[in-house]
């Protein structure tokens, strides 16, 4: 019987099998590593003949009995240039050869020479070869003006200059070992290689496919290769990590340059030169004042960019100032003098929650005020703040809030005005009616005014004080308190008030959305702006919408900020008051979302809800439209997708948009958007009307789920925590079947037979009118598409109800979409499916075509993601789009929580990877976007055939080099014999991995001399690096009354800079050295949270000195108790205090820099634990070159700190990822 290549090796893989010869190789599953398994070292194949600073030249020999093959590489320098070769080959005889006795062959830059020469002219038998020598000349005779020749020869023995001329004498020619180069050649052909050719110097990247096409490997993920022939190493296994059967598998991939984001210009955030967002992201600006000097802005809350701001009177950000933990996030009022900005703060603090039933807790009015030249926050000496800011706030007013507190019937805000007069600040609290006044050099309450239906504060060039009443009177109060009438402003509704150098008064009326300037007598004189608040359509400069805080500055503009989402406008009045000088937008919401732009005209951009057109060469942008009245869709419930995806049918333009839901809006001729339609799970519809959906969708919700729906009228209705949070209730579509894009009841479709109905965390982004979700029925998930039958009547595009369309057929899916967070479909209908631990690539029947690597997904999967390696996904989130690529697939974009951004095709081959992961970053440019980039778009227009991105709060980036890739493809045998090659190679790898999970202590007789330098010191120590970057090696010491530490961080860019203006917040700031410790060693070493004993110790520099932190996690006093919190969650550390008594001493050296420490053990609470071991952890955060920001959290034994984006998450202990530290017996 003949048996094919393919199947008598699969034989003797049986056989090898059954003599037990594999059945440990076949079980082995090397772990992941950062050096890339495909790398296979130098070429033995090529010879190098010149150092690193010489043109290549390399020779490669091929041993025949009967033809000896030469072949030599030379680099050529341009097309012009002139090669000429002499090359000697000896051996009992020798031939002289020239280049016009070979064949050439061009292979990038290089030129390859290929001579045969029959061996009887060098040997008469096979022992001659060890006579074998060679040497060579290389003549390159360059063109033009400056044509010269330049000659080298190589591997010659006479020690004469390599520039003199070859050798003719074979003597002189170098000894070449011939057969321990075929060796080296024959071990070559053991292993698994793939050939391929690299056009030029770029990047490459190779999956493998068996014989029918299934998915077995992606090899090679965006690897740097230079130009000309290339080879890479396969080990032989497969995906999961097992070692393949014998056969025929081909492999396929790409090769380019290298794709780069070529950065345009930024448009709708505030047209700063900065890379941060100048404004707040989770607000908008609301409060304006000045000290006759600059301009000052308030936002009450912000997570990155700022939301308290500093202008110069052009409106050019100059500072910002970061809001102090732990107070009031619902409004902040402002007033400012030459020294200080005072931030008066009301409202829940950030993580704090109101829950169903009866509730209670105090409302706190503070008071802060800022150095405004340095950014600090500076304590006031007769201060009552608690929670650990001791006398850092005043404590202005209290109410007690909630169902279950003195105010039941308390609604809304307490703060509602707020006025500097020389040293006197006057802050206006609706629950006491009444106005404080607080000293401003001490914070003392000097007293109160009485005055019901008080609003907001103004202060008169002549010390009077000017309130409103009742929302439209207005009242003078003088020095000695007397209250006077000034006037009552029939038809206006105040929403602030401010007055000018010339006593005039200027009133933003929440009525006309208009500025009134009054007299200081109270007589209008002149209203400022196009009457008429919010609208929709074309934009008006001049309208202004919710007019909020206003300040005239010192050169007479008249600057108003304006409370609204669509866009977010600061805008500044001329002098004259007669036109609008100013205009600053932005910041844009958290990470950008709701961006996209239009194919067939790429400078049209929807941002803000709204269309812009930006013109990159003059770097400007205009506001064209404002889509709706009330920003988002769904009846204005759902801010904005992530993106918008256009499509256009029978000229009428669509956009589809993505998130928790899928979205089809129409974008009609006047620049507003209309909804048309809306597909998610229920939980998810609800989630993304922050659980507040429509009326109608309530309505409908309960008619389809009565049995769920609350028995008592006090139950909530909506909310997280009420019955419209109920999981597996199915999906919901809705359908504008009126028209007139609202919703109502009976547009609604539920369909609860399908209880799992998903379109993934950040949804799934359809190309058309075709929307696509997944069913798991059965444990098995499955495709649903929902068409329309074209449109009816209306205009709506014909779709059939949700359980229309799940009745008419569902495509399974052959693949597990564990951990499924987003997909997107392609130009061929593919589904591509972001989910853990691969990204997948299904066909429209529902079988796999591809999977990529794609561990550590998402947010909370990146936060235990290792340091970046090249080709590695971490983190992806969603995809950014989908743009035409070449007739096989789309191109498409991922962004991922660290901030890099992933390409790979839509038929599966890895591409590249732009922009620096956040915790690599020192440096915050153009090509650095930041962590939690939830915002962007990718795609390719079509009036230039260019493919831009917009990321990073609105930046705009030109995506260059996509025109470089080229397919490869090819195949390969693979025999029994190679297998187990391969496997024993795994088999030595995995030898070689090792862990070290214990720190010895080392008891000092001596005590070190603490300078920072390791004279002193033992060689014993613990190091660690994140994939071989930032190494740390750490000494440990102690006597019977101190625990030394010396530190020694190898690389850093920017060592030893931490910028922070809060000694409690300095993690977050920069550079410090992080030592945890479990002081009480009963404490349970698996628990999860912190426990009393547990403590870190904090060393930073700060204001040009090294300070130690001791962060107390648990203690019996909450004296000095901090709240750290985001928007989110909130952490409290019982006790946080400065060690004077550590001593310090740090070394600067370039990029690395060395710690010493003395830790006094009593400020520790505990006495010297000798021969104890005790839990701990040491760690080293890397801040921004300028030390504003923590980049990266290096730990010796906990490796999931990866987290650089969320306060309370970094302050938080982890002691069941400590190890042990093991403290010496007393000689």
């Amino acid at each position: 019987m003949q048996l094919s290549l393919q199947s008598r090796s699969e034989l003797m893989f049986q056989r090898a099998i059954a003599s037990g010869l594999l059945l440990v190789l076949l079980s082995l599953t090397p772990k992941l590593s950062a050096q890339p398994t495909f790398l296979m070292g130098p070429d033995p194949t090529w010879v190098s003949l010149t150092d690193p600073l010489q043109s290549p030249v390399d020779m490669a020999f091929d041993q025949g009995a009967a033809i000896l093959g030469v072949r030599v590489r030379v680099t050529q320098p341009d097309d012009t240039a002139r090669i000429n070769l002499q090359l000697g080959l000896a051996g009992t005889s020798h031939v002289l050869l020239t280049d016009d006795d070979a064949t050439v062959k061009q292979s990038g830059h290089h030129l390859i020479y290929h001579f045969q020469i029959p061996t009887t002219k060098l040997i008469t038998d096979a022992n001659d070869w060890s006579h074998f020598a060679f040497g060579l000349q290389v003549s390159i005779t360059t063109t033009g003006t400056n044509a010269r020749t330049h000659t080298t020869r190589y591997h010659h023995a006479d020690h004469r200059a390599r520039f003199t001329p070859m050798s003719t004498n074979p003597t002189d020619w170098a000894t070449f070992d011939i057969k321990a180069y075929q060796k080296a050649i024959d071990q070559q052909h053991s292993l698994i290689t793939i050939d391929f050719e690299q056009p030029t110097d770029g990047k490459a990247s190779i999956l493998i496919e068996d014989a029918n096409g299934n998915p077995v490997r992606n090899l090679v993920s965006g690897y740097d290769f230079k130009a000309g022939s290339q080879r890479v190493l396969w080990d032989g296994l497969d995906h999961n990590g097992k070692l393949v059967r014998p056969g025929t598998y081909h492999w396929r991939g790409i090769t380019h340059a290298g794709i780069k984001a070529h950065y345009l210009m930024r448009f709708a955030n505030g047209d700063d030169n900065t890379w941060h967002s100048w404004g707040p992201n989770h607000s908008t600006f609301e409060e304006a004042t000045t000290n006759g000097k600059n301009i000052f802005l308030a936002a009450p809350i912000t997570e990155g960019g700022e939301s308290l701001v500093k202008l110069d009177t052009d409106g050019k950000f100059l500072q910002g100032y970061r809001h102090m933990h732990g107070l009031g996030i619902q409004r902040s009022l402002i007033a400012a003098d030459d020294q200080y900005l005072y931030v008066v703060q009301d409202g829940r603090a950030w993580g704090q929650k109101t829950e169903k039933g009866d509730w209670a807790f105090d409302q706190v009015v503070s008071l802060v005020r800022y150095d405004i030249d340095s950014g600090k926050p500076v304590n006031f000496p007769n201060a009552s703040g608690d929670v650990g800011h001791n006398n850092r706030y005043i404590t202005v007013d209290t109410v007690n809030i909630g169902p279950a507190s003195k105010n039941p019937d308390f609604k809304g805000l307490n703060l509602i005005g707020t006025a500097l007069i020389g040293d006197k600040l006057y802050i206006a609290t609706r629950h006491k009616q009444a106005i404080f006044i607080h000293d401003t050099k001490t914070g003392k309450q000097l007293g109160s005014i009485n005055l019901p239906g008080v609003g907001r504060l103004a202060a008169a060039p002549d010390g009077k004080l000017i309130a409103v009443v009742d929302d439209n009177k207005l009242v003078t109060i003088d020095r000695d308190q007397n209250v006077k009438a000034l006037t009552t402003l029939p038809n206006v509704q105040v929403q602030n008030i401010t007055v000018g150098p010339d006593r005039r008064i200027y009133i933003s009326d929440q009525l006309s959305h208009q500025v009134r300037v009054l007299t200081a007598n109270g007589q209008l004189v002149k209203r400022i702006g196009h009457p008429g608040g919010k609208y929709k359509g074309k934009f008006d400069i001049q309208r202004m919408v919710n007019p909020n805080g206003l300040t005239v500055a010192p050169d007479g503009k008249l600057w108003v900020v304006e409370s609204r989402w669509n866009p977010k406008r600061v805008l500044a009045w001329d002098s004259k008051l007669q036109k609008v000088a100013i205009e600053k937008f932005g910041s844009p919401k958290y990470g950008g979302p709701g961006t996209g732009f239009d194919p067939q005209q790429h400078t049209h951009i929807i941002a803000d809800q709204c269309l812009w057109e930006v013109d990159p060469q003059t770097k400007t942008s205009r506001l064209l439209s404002i889509f709706q009245e009330d920003p988002g869709m769904i009846d204005g419930r759902i801010r904005t997708p992530l993106y918008f995806r256009h499509f256009r049918v029978n000229g009428r333009t669509f956009l589809i948009g993505s998130s928790k839901a899928s979205f089809v809006c129409e974008l009609l001729d006047d620049g507003t958007l209309k909804d048309v339609a809306a597909l998610s799970s229920t939980t998810m519809f609800a989630y993304a009307c922050h659980w507040t959906p429509p009326q109608s969708y309530v309505d409908a919700y309960y008619k389809q789920f009565p049995q769920i729906k609350p028995r008592n009228a006090d139950e909530p209705l909506v909310g997280r925590n009420s019955p419209i949070n109920t999981r597996d209730l199915g999906g919901v579509l809705w359908v504008d079947r009126n028209g007139d894009g609202q919703t109502q009841e009976d547009e609604y479709s539920f369909y609860p037979q399908a209880e799992k109905l998903s379109m993934g965390y950040w949804g799934t982004a359809s190309r058309n009118l075709t929307l696509h979700a997944f069913v798991q029925q059965d444990n098995r998930w499955q495709i649903l598409r929902i068409t329309p039958n074209g449109f009816d009547a209306k205009g709506t595009p014909n779709y059939p109800t949700l359980g229309q369309a799940i009745e008419q057929g569902l495509t399974p899916i052959a693949a597990n979409m564990r951990g499924f967070q987003s997909a997107i479909i392609d130009r061929f209908d593919r589904v591509i499916i972001n989910s853990d631990p691969d990204m997948l690539g299904i066909a429209p029947d529902g079988s796999k075509l591809w999977q990529m690597d794609n561990p550590w997904l998402g947010v909370h999967g990146s936060h235990k993601a290792p340091l970046p390696e090249v080709g590695v996904m971490q983190g992806n989130l969603y995809f950014l789009g989908a743009a035409a690529l070449d007739n096989k697939s789309d191109l498409l974009m991922t962004n991922s929580n660290h901030g890099r951004f992933f390409l790979m095709t839509s038929d599966g081959v890895y591409v590249d990877e732009l922009f620096r992961d956040v915790r690599q970053s020192r440096v915050f440019d153009n090509q650095t976007i930041g962590g939690e980039p939830f915002g962007g778009y990718f795609g390719k227009a079509e009036d230039n055939g260019k493919y831009y991105l917009h990321a990073g709060n609105y930046r705009l980036y030109e995506i260059q080099h996509v025109d470089t890739i080229q397919r490869i493809a090819g195949s390969m045998d693979v025999t029994v014999e190679k297998l187990k090659v391969a496997a024993q190679r795994q088999r030595e790898k995995m030898q070689q991995e090792k862990q070290d999970n214990l720190a010895t202590v080392a008891w000092m007789a001596k005590p070190p001399k603490i300078d920072g330098m390791d004279r002193e010191w033992s060689k014993e120590q613990i190091s660690w690096d994140n994939a071989g970057q930032y190494k740390t090696e750490i000494k440990l010491g102690f006597d019977a009354e101190n625990l030394y530490v010396h530190a020694a961080i190898r690389s850093d860019i920017s060592p030893w800079i931490n910028g922070g203006k809060d000694w409690t917040n300095l993690f977050k700031t920069g550079d410090s050295l992080n030592i945890e410790l479990a002081l009480d060693p009963q404490a349970d070493p698996k628990r999860r949270t912190s426990a009393k004993g547990d403590v870190r110790l904090l060393i930073a520099p700060m204001d040009g000195k090294n300070i130690a932190v001791l962060y107390r996690y648990k203690a019996d006093s909450k004296e000095n108790a901090v709240e750290f919190a985001s928007p989110w969650r909130s952490v409290i550390v019982d006790s946080c205090t400065q060690l004077d008594e550590v001593q310090i001493a740090v070394r600067n050296e370039n990029s690395r820099y060395q710690l010493e420490l003395a830790i006094p053990f009593k400020t520790l609470g505990i006495k010297a634990p000798i021969g104890q071991t005790i839990r701990g952890d040491f760690g080293i955060n890397y801040g921004d070159a300028q030390g504003q920001v923590t980049r990266l959290r290096s730990y010796w034994s906990n490796k999931a700190t990866a987290l650089v984006n969320d306060v309370p998450g970094e302050i938080m202990q982890h002691p069941d990822m400590w190890s042990s530290i093991r403290f010496e017996e007393r000689p």
